[in-house]
């Protein structure tokens, strides 16, 4: 048995009884059997919030016109209908010039992420997008008695699903850079928008034209697309922007720009 050894050979002692064939056994520095995936895997957990929001003035619209009055209803001019009762025509369609709305949107979000060793991110993101588009002045304020303005205002409300992949750069220092990318489904839409017309001569105003929705589990989902950074604060911790946008298929995501915080379940190296 033990005569059967190459002359030369160094065998250790602690790893050799009788009956064992020393040649099966692996060298100390083989490679480990574990699944190609399951090493592609190995990471930490994090917990993920971001706050996107935007506030502007809308300078246009597609409903945001002037009318002059006519006795008639020419060719391309509109009906109106008065509270009154009133039937008036309006003619000679105009742009509006300044702006007469106000949009703001919020779109807070919170995901489970797993951070890859090799700088990969896998993540489930939850949303809750609201968007509101109102008056930020008085339509009549310069509104001349011969005409009439039409001005359109909105309000939605969504529940976003997010899952996607994103990639760390410069993970082995403070400052990290990420770009991603994400397959987004709305898990319930409510949307409502209201065309109303405001007349210089009566002071009246009226709905002219309007459109609410409400449906949920919208199987159609859509690209978006994110860029930005993370600052390791500590262990733990980090912070940094973001930017934000989406195909659009069905709603456009207009908070574009935020602040994201990261929560670490294993501390990181500084």
């Amino acid at each position: 048995m033990l005569d059967s050894i190459p002359a030369g050979t160094v065998v250790p002692a602690k790893i050799i009884s009788v009956g064992q064939d020393y040649t099966n056994i692996p060298p100390p520095n083989a490679k480990s059997d574990l699944p190609v995936l399951r090493r592609l895997l190995r990471g930490s957990w994090k917990i993920t919030g971001a706050l996107g929001v935007t506030a502007t003035n809308k300078f246009w619209g597609r409903a945001n016109e002037t009318f002059t009055h006519s006795t008639r209803l020419s060719e391309g001019g509109v009906r109106f209908f008065l509270p009154d009762g009133e039937v008036v025509f309006g003619d000679d369609r105009q742009g509006v010039r300044g702006s007469y709305t106000r949009h703001s949107a919020i779109y807070p979000r919170l995901g489970l992420a797993r951070q890859l060793n090799w700088g990969g991110l896998l993540h489930g993101t939850l949303g809750y997008y609201q968007s509101t588009l109102k008056l930020n002045r008085d339509p009549f304020a310069d509104l001349a008695e011969n005409k009439l303005r039409t001005i359109n205002t909105s309000e939605e409300r969504l529940i976003t699903l997010e899952l996607g992949f994103q990639y760390t750069f410069l993970r082995t220092y403070r400052f990290r850079p990420f770009l991603g990318v994400a397959l987004m489904n709305y898990l319930y839409y409510e949307g409502e928008t209201r065309t109303n017309v405001y007349d210089g001569r009566s002071g009246q105003t009226n709905l002219f034209s309007g459109l609410r929705i409400k449906k949920s589990l919208s199987l159609n989902p859509e690209l978006s697309l994110t860029a930005g950074f993370q600052y390791q604060l500590s262990e733990r911790f980090s912070a940094g922007l973001f930017g934000h946008a989406n195909w659009a298929l069905e709603v456009f995501i207009e908070a574009r720009l935020g602040l994201e915080m990261r929560y670490y379940f294993k501390r990181q190296r500084l």
